[in-house]
């Protein structure tokens, strides 16, 4: 006979407690405590300010899981009542697909109400954005649906008022894609009269929200003014992090907080942390990431995240509709609706058919640019028989004639070699029309296609185009029927296209250069420059616009290079042209090329210190992302990598060499390292990838990042890049050699990165 185990005095203890806690349970069930009309509570799932989510099962007269949301013990006061009422008649109020809807609702025995909504088997939109490994486009598109739902809520005369990741769940649907939920509209308030006495009141010195997501007018408890721009201003925030893979600082004011801009966010990263949120949206580095946001993207988040609320989205919906717009490479109303940033998106969006677009804006540029020129020299442009409104009929006939050879059709087979043909049949059309067209026109004209054909890297077709004009318009300058003022004009459209034939002359060369195109042969397009200053120089023209500006392209490529006299004299030729500006414009091209050109003559230590300034002001007058500028950035930070690399030749220090050892060194190459990751993804936003000058940055930034954080973390740029030029040999055969030297440099010995000198 066996005997029974002894029960120890612990396991007494525990016998009782269970048997205890069974009682309450039991106890509590008796009572309905644990229930809320048919549904039995069983997890605490969350919890807000007054009310706790509970998981809970609906036993009659269906099966199912539910979520339920109960005010909090102790907490029912009027106003906290009103809200938790305010809650379920907005949820009951909106029908979206995006909104988490309302199943029931009621109050408990003890005057506590409730509401069930469907359970959400999903995570906050951060972190299942994450886990899903979505892109940038991707949770585009999950954005837009979250401000579709915002917006069905607006309709309702519901705010939010509290959007937050938390409150924005995303759970997989049947078809496999993920679906957003909006939560929580605890704090809603109401927007129409009809329940304004409902409505969710601030009180003074109050604040409702999450601090890091609240625009500014949400902290302003003297008056109050929170509408749908509120909620405008959370999702930008809600955006910002989805994207960026930055948190908002919770410290922050929002009333100090400058709009938000998410590739900056994410350089704010440090370098793991962006390495990760890069794959998370699956790029690779942070690098790759800031450039995917930056943009457009940048340009929504801080349009809807501006501190005064009339310069914000005035609606969810608009937000929405930028996002989409961004989706299709469309251009968004965030940004200014300048020319070049509209044909961008469209080259974006309709890859295929670039050619005609880009050839339109061309035009378009062209006349505004031609009608400045016609109105401000009528009267020394026209032929003695013509009158304004002839020419001007004459320039749009031209512009007819060529638009008219665009083929819808056939531009959407072709991409770039149809803007080519485009511009060839424009070019050609100008040849053919050029005894009728006016000399100075057909100078514009020119230079305009010119600037196309530089564009997209074929400067030998420019070349061809002004070597069958320039004959025609310098016998239009010795014309026997013309009078003084018509000479003058006719020799201002030769001094153009020959002045843009020693442009082209030159970008060709540059091409052959490689990452250092001053250092193109520079006979040939010196010739094609002189040869402008000639024409002007018969005419009694040589004072004008067009004399200065070829003065400077010939100067440009003497200065600093020729010892002793040539046959202009190049420091008469500099002090000809200081006394001459003023016939520029400020903000004129050439003006500014005279000045930065002037100040890269320096050594490098007045280079590092001086340089960096003036090509923010370059900016300031140009703009930011203007092709000239985005040269200039390029050459800053070349000049910072030759800086470093020549400074460790130099033992003891020479005069105008900086002397970087140790430490100083090492935080050089790391400041080179972010100043040519920013200007590579400007480069490649406005010139594109395979476009010489971005090849040119791309070589630069690898070595700035080699030298800064070492061979293994360049060296796929360094694949990358030389995989690139290789594929396009016949045209980059220097940059090869460029290339290969570099990563010597970095991966061997630093001085062999010296590439450019002896």
């Amino acid at each position: 006979m066996t005997s029974e185990p002894e029960q120890g005095p612990n396991d007494d203890c525990i016998e009782r407690s269970l048997r205890a806690l069974g009682a309450e349970v039991d106890a509590a069930l008796d009572d309905r405590e644990l229930r809320c009309g048919p549904f039995l509570l069983m997890e605490e799932i969350g919890e807000g300010g007054y009310g706790v989510v509970y998981v809970a099962i609906q036993d009659e007269p269906v099966e199912r899981r539910v979520a339920v949301k109960l005010l909090k013990h102790g907490l029912g006061t009027r106003d906290v009542l009103r809200r938790f009422r305010t809650e379920q008649q907005a949820l009951a109020r909106i029908d979206h697909p995006c909104v988490a809807s309302i199943l029931e609702a009621g109050v408990t025995p003890d005057g506590r109400p409730w509401f069930a909504m469907p359970l959400i088997e999903g995570d906050s939109i951060t972190a299942a954005c994450d886990d899903a490994r979505l892109g940038v486009p991707e949770r585009l598109t999950l954005l837009a649906r979250v401000c579709d739902g915002v917006h069905a809520a607006h309709v309702q005369g519901i705010l939010h008022r509290d959007l937050k990741p938390g409150n924005v769940l995303v759970a997989g649907a049947a078809d496999g894609s993920l679906a957003p939920k909006i939560i929580d509209f605890g704090i809603a308030k109401a927007l129409d009269a009809e329940h304004a006495h409902e409505a969710t009141l601030t009180q003074p010195g109050r604040t409702v929200g999450t601090p890091a997501y609240m625009a500014p007018e949400q902290l302003d408890h003297a008056s109050p003014t929170s509408d749908v721009r509120t909620d405008v201003y959370a999702l930008g925030v809600l955006i910002a992090e989805v994207l960026s893979g930055c948190r908002p600082d919770h410290d922050a004011d929002p009333r100090r907080r400058a709009p938000l801009r998410p590739s900056r966010m994410a350089e704010s990263l440090a370098l793991e942390d962006a390495r990760v949120a890069a794959e998370h949206r699956g790029l690779h580095g942070g690098e790759s990431l800031r450039r995917a946001l930056a943009g457009d993207v940048d340009a929504i988040v801080a349009k809807a995240t501006m501190p005064e609320p009339g310069l914000r989205y005035q609606s969810a919906e608009a937000l929405a509709d930028d996002l989409r717009r961004a989706m299709r490479s469309e251009p968004v109303r965030a940004r200014p609706p300048g020319s070049g940033y509209v044909v961008g998106r469209f080259l974006r969006r309709h890859r295929v058919a670039a050619a005609a677009a880009t050839a339109l804006a061309l035009g378009v540029v062209a006349v505004a640019g031609l009608s400045v020129v016609n109105a401000r020299q009528a009267r020394a442009l026209s032929r003695a028989s013509q009158s304004r409104a002839e020419q001007a009929e004459q320039l749009n006939d031209l512009l007819r004639s060529m638009f008219a050879r665009i083929d819808p059709a056939t531009a959407r087979t072709r991409d770039s070699a149809m803007l080519l043909g485009m511009l060839d049949a424009a070019g050609a059309g100008l040849v053919a029309r050029a005894d009728d067209v006016d000399p100075e026109v057909l100078g514009e004209m020119t230079r305009t296609l010119v600037e196309g054909y530089d564009q997209l890297d074929r400067p030998e077709q420019a070349v061809a185009l002004c070597r069958r004009l320039l004959p025609r318009l310098e016998a239009a300058v010795g014309a026997a029927d013309l009078d003084a003022e018509s000479i003058k004009a006719a020799a201002r459209g030769a001094a153009k296209v020959a002045t843009a034939l020693g442009d082209a002359i030159y970008r060709e060369g540059a091409l052959k250069a490689g990452a250092l195109p001053d250092l193109a042969d520079r006979e040939a397009p010196r010739d094609a420059w002189r040869h402008a200053l000639t024409i002007l120089e018969r005419a009694d023209e040589l004072d004008c616009a067009d004399g200065v500006r070829a003065s400077i392209r010939l100067w440009s490529v003497r200065a600093g290079r020729v010892k002793g006299s040539d046959e202009l004299g190049a420091q008469a030729l500099d002090g000809w042209i200081v006394d001459r500006l003023s016939l520029l414009p400020a903000t004129d091209r050439e003006r500014w090329r005279f000045v930065i050109r002037q100040a890269e003559l320096n050594p490098f230590e007045v280079l590092l210190k001086d340089y960096p300034p003036l090509v923010d002001r370059y900016a300031d007058a140009l703009g930011a992302n203007h092709p000239d500028v985005l040269k200039a950035r390029i050459r800053n930070v070349r000049f910072h990598v030759g800086a470093a690399l020549v400074s460790l030749r130099t033992e003891p220090k020479l005069d105008g060499i900086p002397h970087l050892r140790g430490e100083a060194l090492a935080q050089h190459w790391l400041a080179t390292a972010r100043l040519s990751a920013t200007t590579l993804r400007d480069a490649q936003e406005v010139f594109g990838q395979d476009h010489s000058v971005t090849t040119s940055a791309r070589l630069w930034d690898l070595a700035a990042q080699g030298h800064a954080f070492g061979p293994e973390h360049a060296r796929p740029l360094y694949e990358a890049l030389r995989r690139d030029v290789t594929a396009d040999s016949a045209r980059r055969s220097e940059f090869e050699r460029q290339v290969e030297a570099t990563w010597a440099g970095i991966s061997d010995n630093p001085l062999k990165g010296i590439w450019w000198g002896p």
